[in-house]
């Protein structure tokens, strides 16, 4: 449900989506590879704080 949300998120706000595989190789950085999971792992949190906000923000919630 959340990836649903934050697909949904991006498309409204304008944002480009662009959908990889766990696996895909997005980098490489001193010949290490960076892949589309590792980068998926590291912002998740903050994704989802982000949702939440908006979620909250198109909602009305008001927080004290």
């Amino acid at each position: 449900m959340t990836v649903f949300w934050t697909l949904f998120s991006l498309l409204a706000l304008g944002f480009p989506v662009t959908l990889y595989a766990a696996g895909d190789t997005l980098a490489e950085v001193d010949g290490v590879a960076i892949t589309s999971e590792e980068v998926e792992k590291t912002i998740a949190s903050q994704l989802s704080k982000l949702e939440e906000q908006i979620y909250n923000l198109r909602h009305g919630v008001r927080h004290a």
